[in-house]
């Protein structure tokens, strides 16, 4: 693990290094997943230029530009442990970081390290949600491809960002996600959905808040806001 970690620290500035360590992460999250649901499958994840990570018969294989490491399954939470407390003492916050999704942080979270400010807790009106589109006006969250999806099980959902497990389709996770929302509630292991400053547009946790707003309608729900430097994002 020392060389793996000292090749990473040597070799990449803080924001690389803080995106490899957020892809290995996921890597994690989803090998877990699979342990979990005992469908254990090679998987690649190609999130970044030169590198990439590969999971095959109990191994992790890392792959750089120069350099590639062969990690035994076994010495992975032993790293996972250590980017967590990378994360702690170089990006401090008043949040926990193993209660953000390893998907987000890979794909978001990870390019916010050196402009957040301050997390805090607070409730929103899922009436009041918006979403973000592309060259478009934000639109309420009937028009989430998730939610949807919810209301007509035919309903082909669009998903721009691999946002979802590598095992799992769209379809799949939706289902996942009613189940566990009707079994354990909103907040479950007190992970909620995620905003930015004081937006309403919602950036993790859109499966979520979907969900409730089938079950229960427009309530209100506990959300986590997280705030940047300079209003980043703001709009």
């Amino acid at each position: 693990m020392k060389k793996l970690i000292n090749y990473i620290n040597t070799n990449y500035d803080k924001k690389d290094i803080a995106h490899i360590y957020s892809i290995i992460l996921r890597a994690n999250y989803e090998y877990e997943n699979m342990k979990q649901s005992n469908k254990i499958k090679p998987f690649k994840l190609t999130q970044m230029d030169n590198f990439t990570i590969e999971y095959s018969n109990n191994h992790i294989l890392m792959i750089f530009k120069n350099e590639t490491f062969n990690i035994n399954i076994k010495k992975l939470e032993e790293i996972i442990n250590y980017i967590y407390k990378y994360f702690n003492q170089n990006y401090p916050i008043n949040y926990d970081y193993k209660l953000i999704d390893p998907i987000y942080f890979s794909l978001f979270f990870y390019d916010l390290l050196d402009k957040i400010i301050d997390i805090k807790y607070d409730q929103i009106n899922i009436s009041d949600i918006k979403l973000l589109r592309y060259k478009s006006e934000p639109v309420k969250l009937e028009e989430s491809e998730r939610y949807k999806a919810m209301l007509d099980k035919n309903y082909k959902m669009y998903s721009p960002f691999k946002s979802n497990l590598i095992q799992e389709s769209p379809e799949e996770r939706v289902e996942k996600i009613l189940k566990s929302i009707n079994k354990n509630g909103y907040g479950f292991n007190n992970k909620y959905a995620i905003f930015y400053n004081d937006e309403p547009y919602i950036r993790d946790g859109q499966h979520r808040i979907s969900a409730i707003k089938y079950l229960y309608g427009d309530i209100d729900v506990k959300i986590v806001r997280i705030y940047l430097k300079d209003n980043y994002f703001y709009e």
